[in-house]
């Protein structure tokens, strides 16, 4: 397998954050100490934002428009968490199935649900959530036909309509074409958090069949 050494990948990228303004020199050389301290390893990217030296909102912006984001199977693999030869094995098993690298890693037994999400967030900056009914916007669930969020598994559940930011839960963060449906249909910057497997599709059912008896009673 070959893969870029991880120092000389969070050089480039701490260089470019120190370009673009989002970090200056001294405090990337401190976000590189404390990366080298670690046990495992975790991505420059994540250590700035705890260190409270970018935000959540500017390392996502930055991750999506410089596509510096680490491969999720070399991140799993940095992590510890699967061999060298275990990635090698899922990446040729991808090639052939098109499958996602994390749905064949969780399908052989090498990773669970749960792993993948937390590797997921470290990846794409993002937050990972468990969603309630108190926490959605009835209202929003109506720009869209419901079986759209039933497929995709996403529900938009606040929209900020001063930054006109749409905060979202989603099972899947990396499905690019359903956060650009939403940017359309809000017209509005989508901000995503991770779901846990199941829970969206089961919250989703749980408000809609309560949006059906109400809906239906008033047609009654």
């Amino acid at each position: 397998m070959q893969a870029k050494p991880a120092y000389a990948l969070e050089m480039k990228v701490g260089q470019l954050l120190v370009k673009r303004g989002f970090l200056d020199e001294g405090q990337l050389e401190e976000a590189l100490t404390v990366q080298r301290k670690l046990k495992e390893y975790k991505p420059l990217g994540e250590i700035c934002k705890e260190l409270g030296f970018i935000s959540g909102r500017v390392l996502r912006d930055f991750l999506s428009r410089y596509q510096k984001q680490i491969f999720l199977g070399e991140l799993i693999n940095k992590m510890g968490i699967i061999s060298d030869e275990q990635l090698d094995e899922a990446l040729q098993q991808q090639k052939k199935s098109g499958e996602k690298l994390g749905q064949i890693l969780i399908k052989n037994g090498m990773i669970t649900s749960a792993v993948l999400i937390d590797s997921l967030c470290v990846q794409l900056g993002i937050e990972k959530m468990h969603p309630r009914k108190d926490h959605v916007d009835r209202n929003l669930l109506d720009e869209a036909n419901h079986a759209y969020f039933r497929k995709k598994r996403v529900i938009p559940l606040q929209l900020d309509k001063t930054k006109r930011v749409l905060t979202v839960v989603m099972e899947d963060p990396t499905d690019n074409e359903a956060i650009g449906d939403l940017q359309k249909m809000f017209n509005a910057s989508v901000e995503p958090f991770i779901g846990p497997p199941g829970v969206t599709e089961f919250l989703l059912n749980e408000i809609f069949d309560v949006w059906y008896v109400s809906h239906s009673h008033r047609r009654a």
